[in-house]
């Protein structure tokens, strides 16, 4: 089985995988039965959504399309037509469109109603696996392949960030409910928390030796987290957005350039991260590294991550646990260009 939802008030959960049917499960008698049976795919079922009112179900397979159902009719209403695998689905919040996540590097949006494309969101450069719409619906995520996360505005289809940090493939994320906050897992097993609004990774958790493939908010707080080992984690998230500090700035090539640190006076673990915006269209190729010290010069560690071009932005996630009690500073070279550490008591 590789898909399963829940309708809206939880009394049926559907089913579908490499049988190619899909499964509607009647769970308020105490023993679950079939219902309904959905067939029409033609390969393995990856995803599965309901409609805010609980009446349609969309699925997304490897057969290259998506297909919209009428449950209690077991009939299908739409069948949404890529070039390559869908990967995943998602209604809208009010219903009104669907989206879907392709091998084939798009997202596309429909109109619910009469299966038309409305809109392909474009800029993935692999495939993409996972996608998000965010609770208020003017916003959708996108990950996959290449590793990065892309918000689009989910009205016009622009491209409004590029979130980078990932170290492996991004299986699957989801917005929180708070509309701010993005939780993505990746092959590597690290779970990212990402502040959209700061840009930056807020909390960085590795979960597994396994691939995280799904992520679920259970609210403002909770996660459910499934990985490839079959394990089902429940995380409680604590952290903040405000008291990181920022404590380098200048300008470098084709835009600023800020390091952003959480320091501790003792030994904890510190957490930041270097964000190179670009904002001119030109291609960023800057090298960027970081280092962490002490007021002494005693370099405790140094990362210089892959050159990126290209982007928007670029944002490294760094840590390191400090060896003893004391002030830590934090430098950044841009381009060749060393910036003065900062320090922090």
């Amino acid at each position: 089985m590789y898909a399963l939802a829940w309708n809206p008030d939880g009394s049926r959960l559907a089913t579908a995988g490499k049988d190619r049917s899909i499964l509607v499960w009647d769970v308020t008698q105490g023993v679950p039965f079939v219902e309904h049976t959905l067939i029409g795919h033609a390969d393995t079922i990856r995803a599965l959504a309901w409609s805010p009112d609980g009446s349609r179900l969309v699925s997304a397979s490897w057969d290259g399309t998506a297909r919209l159902w009428a449950v209690a009719t077991e009939q299908p209403l739409h069948t949404l037509v890529h070039t390559d695998y869908v990967n995943d689905v998602a209604f809208s919040p009010d219903g009104h469109h669907l989206a879907t996540a392709s091998s084939d590097r798009t997202v596309k949006i429909w109109d619910a109603s009469t299966g038309m494309a409305v809109r392909s969101l474009e800029g993935a450069t692999d495939s993409v696996f996972s996608l998000s719409w965010s609770t208020d619906g003017l916003r959708i995520a996108a990950a996959g392949a290449d590793k990065e996360i892309r918000v689009y505005d989910a009205n016009t289809g622009t491209q409004s960030q590029i979130l980078i940090g990932h170290l492996g493939a991004v299986r699957d994320l989801t917005w929180l409910p708070d509309g701010n906050t993005l939780i993505a897992g990746d092959m590597t097993g690290a779970l990212l928390v990402w502040d959209t609004t700061a840009r930056r990774i807020a909390l960085e958790k590795q979960t597994s030796d396994f691939a995280v493939f799904g992520v679920t908010a259970i609210d403002d707080t909770r996660l459910l987290v499934t990985t490839a080992g079959g394990e089902v984690m429940q995380y409680a998230l604590q952290y903040t957005r405000e008291p990181w500090h920022t404590v380098v700035s200048g300008t470098v090539s084709s835009g600023d350039t800020w390091v952003s640190m959480g320091l501790n006076r003792s030994d904890q673990e510190v957490y930041g991260y270097v964000l190179v915006p670009n904002n001119t269209g030109t291609p960023l190729t800057a090298e960027v590294s970081v280092r962490l010290t002490r007021p002494d010069g005693t370099v405790l560690w140094t990362q210089t991550p892959p050159v990126t071009s290209e982007i928007e932005s670029y944002a490294y996630f760094l840590s390191s646990t400090l060896v003893q009690t004391g002030s830590v500073c934090v430098a950044v070279t841009v381009n060749n260009v060393s910036y003065d550490p900062v320090c922090e008591p």
